[in-house]
């Protein structure tokens, strides 16, 4: 496997795969599939049916009868950890007075616009509260993914790096169009057409606590006194299986902090860049987030495969600030988790955001903050190349001496 940014703490062996009896427990509460936006089922509402450049069908190949994206656990089992998980997300979506979101007023001219939210009616509080207690919000079962398992995501991941960094690899073919979606499209009705999703919240809050060391790295508003990102919930109509969306969006960043799509309706990917779009220009976007990351494919990989077998620092290390590892582009760990369900759909959306052969994703970054996963995509512009070489002036050298192979360049 690759190497990432190098730590010195050692980590503790892989955890053991779930006992049975565990596994059934979570079958039997499971309702449906969260989102990853990784099923072969286009969008139901007629309003994508248009013959132009709506989006198709973007499943990428994988197994139309895999689950879409459930979210087991690696952490402690059991309704301690079910109660922690549901407290905390409750505590960050309903502060408390003594919070540090503040309430003061930001500046307009820097504020990014808010959507209007939905009229409250009993159909939509009965859909969120739906939404609020489906069980596969909460963590019960892992499993350590096989050899097998692995391989495949390498594979998948090195597709996609092909297919962003080369316009012309249709081998095979890439089934990602680019996304004409927008926020009016899904949240507004349209004649006899009701609108997809009703929007639940949206407003402007302080940064995302997990996120608050990492921005360091970045150049991303990170002032937690201030009002800067915004926070919007969207989630369908229904009694079952809502599918809802909760993003962060700054300009430079989404922030995915609990997407579940249930089976049917709009692709992730589509639903992101039309919120990004709608709050900052999608040439601006450089990085995309994930908060306390649940998904049964990237979650066991990393936690269970990628930190043990690379000796990186326990998840449960208490070491503070959390070390931080990166994936390098190329490499078998970058592979793996690009081929895995969430990094599959993040290369969905950079696919979807820009014609092929302009943008890809660089490196991943992935850290453990009070026991959970959290992950960042770095998004750069691909330097295109002259298809004329500069011919060599009079004090040009046309040799090079010493060049030699490079360190880390292969995956193994």
């Amino acid at each position: 496997m690759s190497e990432p940014t190098k730590s010195t703490e050692s980590t503790k062996p892989a955890e053991p795969t779930s006992s049975p009896i565990k596994t059934r427990i979570a079958n039997l509460f499971r309702r449906g599939n969260t989102d990853g936006g990784d099923d072969t089922d286009t969008p139901l509402r007629d309003l994508f049916k248009k013959k132009d450049k709506k989006r198709k069908d973007d499943s990428v190949g994988d197994n139309p009868e895999a689950p879409a994206a459930k979210r087991p656990a690696t952490g402690p089992p059991g309704l301690g950890r079910a109660i922690r998980t549901l407290s905390s997300r409750a505590a960050n979506q309903n502060p408390a007075p003594g919070d540090p979101r503040p309430e003061t007023e930001e500046d307009p001219e820097t504020s990014l616009p808010t959507l209007p939210t939905t009229p409250r009616s009993a159909r939509v509080i009965a859909s969120r509260i739906s939404a609020s207690m489906n069980p596969d919000r909460v963590q019960v079962s892992g499993k350590t993914p096989t050899k097998k398992m692995i391989s495949e995501y390498q594979t998948k991941g090195a597709e996609f790096e092909r297919w962003m960094a080369n316009p012309t690899m249709n081998t095979p073919p890439c089934p990602v169009v680019q996304s004409t979606v927008t926020m009016a499209d899904l949240t507004c009705d349209i004649g006899a057409n009701k609108a997809e999703f009703d929007v639940w919240q949206s407003e402007l809050v302080a940064p995302p606590k997990e996120l608050r060391e990492n921005l360091q790295s970045t150049n991303l508003p990170r002032d937690p006194t201030k009002k800067t990102w915004i926070y919007s919930v969207l989630q369908r109509s229904g009694l079952n299986k809502v599918s809802h969306y909760q993003h962060y969006i700054v300009t430079g960043a989404i922030v995915a902090s609990d997407i579940h799509r249930r089976n049917t309706g709009t692709q992730w990917a589509d639903i992101a860049i039309a919120l990004y779009k709608h709050a900052a220009e999608i040439d601006t976007l450089r990085y995309i987030y994930y908060t306390t990351v649940e998904n049964e494919e990237t979650l066991p990989l990393v936690r269970k495969e990628l930190y043990p077998r690379n000796n990186l620092p326990s998840p449960n290390s208490k070491v503070s600030p959390a070390p931080v590892e990166t994936w390098q582009f190329g490499a078998a760990g970058f592979r793996a988790i690009l081929g895995s369900q969430l990094g599959r759909a993040t290369g969905r959306l950079v696919l979807a955001a820009w014609p092929r052969g302009t943008h890809q994703i660089s490196r991943i970054h992935t850290w453990f903050w009070r026991d959970d996963l959290h992950m960042r995509f770095d998004i750069e512009r691909i330097v295109q190349k002259d298809k004329a070489r500069k011919k060599p002036g009079l004090f040009d050298s046309t040799t090079t001496k010493g060049k030699g192979k490079g360190k880390g360049g292969a995956a193994k």
